[in-house]
């Protein structure tokens, strides 16, 4: 299997918020190759359909929560309706509260908020803004990155990972209807793959690769440039 490492749209978006880079030296590492700006803006209000409005922002677990090692089960009763409609809305409005705060954050996985089935709220405006439900990947590229990934769940630290390329998924959105994504390009892949790894009870420590694989996000933002 290819193997090679990777500095997708994703690193900017990370180093953003309380530890981002000075303006010039984030534009010195975009110019090096090492970032690349996102193709949206996280800043921008996150706006879902009507059905999905109206939640409750909640605690994000952190590290240590039982929750986060748990296998969530699968949505049963679809479309989305009563409890689990609520509590897909309070997903929603957990992203777009911390996309606020942060200035970071794609998406978020039910467990982290401690809801123990297979949902993720989406958010990139221009792609997707909604929710995946029972999502499944259903093809993996044979080549495969490393990228420095991070976590709502353990907001100071990246850990490097080890990701494929490109995946395609199948879900169901919130009305139940089927939806497929096919070859997914590489932030999309390796943000989706870290999401169904919460769904699996997976957290990205246990997908570290790599000699010293973990970083503090603040001694990132001053180091960068650390040969991976």
């Amino acid at each position: 299997m290819l193997a090679r490492y990777c500095r997708p749209r994703c690193c900017f978006r990370r180093l953003a918020g309380p530890a981002a880079l000075a303006p010039a030296r984030r534009n010195e590492l975009t110019r090096s190759g090492w970032l690349t700006a996102p193709s949206y803006s996280p800043l921008r209000y996150l706006s879902f359909p009507a059905e999905l409005e109206g939640g409750t922002p909640r605690e994000v677990l952190l590290i240590g929560s039982p929750a986060l090692t748990s296998v969530s089960e699968p949505v049963h009763h679809l479309p989305l309706a009563g409890e689990d409609l609520r509590n897909a809305a309070d997903l929603c409005a957990t992203l777009r509260l911390f996309q606020q705060q942060q200035g970071f954050g794609r998406a978020i996985a039910a467990p982290q908020v401690g809801w123990n089935k297979r949902v993720i709220a989406f958010g990139v405006p221009g792609k997707f803004e909604g929710v995946l439900v029972n999502p499944e990947i259903t093809w993996r590229s044979k080549e495969t990155m490393f990228v420095l990934d991070d976590c709502m769940s353990f907001p100071e630290l990246l850990v490097r990972v080890k990701r494929h390329c490109s995946i395609s998924i199948r879900f169901v959105d919130y009305s139940g209807d089927v939806i497929e994504w096919n070859e997914l390009d590489e932030g999309t892949s390796e943000l989706l793959q870290h999401e169904i790894d919460h769904l699996d009870g997976v957290t990205f420590i246990e997908r570290a690769a790599g000699t010293r694989p973990f970083v503090h996000r603040r001694t990132q933002a001053k180091h960068v440039e650390t040969e991976l």
